[in-house]
């Protein structure tokens, strides 16, 4: 075996490896030779075969084999000899195949180098979720009607929506015709007569009081505004509503008393309070999560300035850039301009966008040494505790159909158990920053979120 060096950058290794046609051959026979008892033959018993017939009928793999485990080997000389242990195989190519052997070209990508800094050293924003008096009144009102004495109602007893009822629903929504998300899994309800902050929710209450259950009801071109929680999704859409009325249980409120106090675990009114603050905040950690996520990331972008390969940055503008363009083209469809072009000239908004290229390059760079030094996977309790902030329950319909797609799409898989591993990171860099606490409100988190584009 004969090794070439190509090329010879700092972020680009490039070498050709030749092997001889002597070297093929013998591995050849060698993994024939290995396996020969397993390979099946017309006229022969398993393993009685001779090396020729064997060889004409298992030649191919027997060839593939050969220079994989050749190519393997050879790869590994190279790493070890050049100190290559960090860096990214991205390409096996053959160059030339000819009755004395046959040589390929393998290129590595070198990561740039560059020392950690230590996340003690940064201050990030920490979000403590408050509750307003309106918002305080609202959830106590919600865990009154959800601990109060319930009465189930049969559709046949034809009962009117009315206040204290919780109606379970399930809901097609629409942008201008067009189906744009439709829940079917019956776990939706609006609380009706609970003082409610979220917009949608108060447009649904009103809309079903005095409908029964088997009723269909349209709410149409309705401009969605400080839309929070589930339908956030809709935010500043013009949207329309089709409610499937699928049940209704009417509910007497429950006495704010010890007895509540102590189903909350708390001893009176204030730990009680305590106790719905906490509940609001994990109902809205999966929000606070992907701020607190960017605000690491804000400053890990600031802390770190190493020069990045040209290459993979080209690439990555290139894959930003065509999605704008594809994005740009629909607005157009619809006579506006694309946001990102408004008052801007084009070659403004590229070099905004190679600006974007450039930070998720060195980013994820940060993130997969970060990734190595502090030791971070994915454990067992990582995915279920994912659904429960982001989808809800586990068990839940929507849930299961979400583990069944992971299970069948290999793609879907991979790209979530990504997307969970970069969150992990961003949790444990967070978590170590130094804290600036700032006090919000749901209706603060909303907005917050809204200012923030994807990663």
């Amino acid at each position: 075996m004969a090794v070439q060096v190509l090329r010879d950058e700092k972020f680009k290794k490039e070498y050709e490896v030749t092997i001889s046609a002597e070297e093929i051959q013998k591995e050849k026979e060698a993994w024939i030779l290995a396996n020969a008892k397993d390979m099946r033959v017309d006229g022969f018993r398993p393993g009685k075969a001779p090396l020729i017939v064997l060889m004409k009928n298992y030649g191919e793999k027997a060839h593939e084999k050969a220079v994989n485990k050749l190519l393997k080997s050879n790869h590994d000389v190279i790493v070890k000899e050049n100190k290559l242990e960090a860096a990214e195989l991205k390409t096996v190519d053959q160059t030339k195949q000819t009755s004395d052997g046959e040589s390929y070209k393998i290129l590595f990508s070198i990561p740039p180098e560059f020392d950690l800094v230590d996340p003690k050293t940064m201050t990030v924003e920490n979000l403590q979720l408050k509750l307003p008096d309106d918002q305080m009144e609202t959830m106590i009102g919600a865990i009154q009607f959800e601990s109060g004495e319930k009465t189930f109602h049969e559709p046949e007893a034809n009962h009117v929506i009315q206040d204290g009822d919780i109606v379970y629903y399930n809901v097609a929504i629409y942008e201008k015709d067009e189906l744009i998300h439709e829940d079917k899994s019956g776990h939706l309800k609006i609380m009706i007569g609970v003082p409610e902050t979220n917009a949608c929710l108060i447009l649904l209450q009103k809309n079903v009081v005095g409908h029964k259950i088997g009723d269909t009801v349209t709410i149409d071109k309705i401009k969605m505004k400080d839309v929070l929680g589930y339908f956030r999704m809709i935010s500043g859409k013009t949207v329309k509503f089709v409610l499937e009325i699928i049940g209704v249980t009417s509910t007497k409120k429950a006495e704010l008393n010890k007895e509540l106090f102590e189903k909350c675990g708390a001893k009176n009114l204030d730990e009680f309070k305590g106790w719905v603050v906490k509940q609001a905040g994990q109902a809205h950690a999966a929000e606070v999560e992907t701020c607190h996520k960017r605000y690491i990331f804000d400053a890990l972008d600031k802390a770190y300035t190493f020069e990045l390969p040209a290459d993979d940055l080209e690439d990555e503008f290139n894959k930003v850039w065509n999605q704008f363009l594809e994005e740009k083209k629909d607005f157009e469809a619809k006579g506006k301009p694309h946001p990102d072009m408004v008052d801007k000239t084009e070659d403004a908004v590229k070099e905004e966008y190679r600006k974007v290229a450039a930070r998720r390059i060195r980013l994820a760079h940060i993130l997969a040494k970060t990734r190595v030094a502090e030791k971070i996977e994915l454990i067992g309790e990582d995915i279920p505790n994912y659904i429960r902030k982001h989808i809800g329950n586990p068990e839940s319909e929507e849930a299961q159909r979400w583990f069944q797609y992971m299970g069948n799409n290999k793609d879907f898989r991979a790209m979530y158990l990504e997307m969970m591993l970069e969150d992990k990171i961003a949790q444990v860099l967070h978590g170590k920053a130094k804290h600036k606490n700032v006090e919000i409100t749901a209706e603060d988190l909303g907005k917050r979120l809204s200012s923030i584009m994807p990663e």
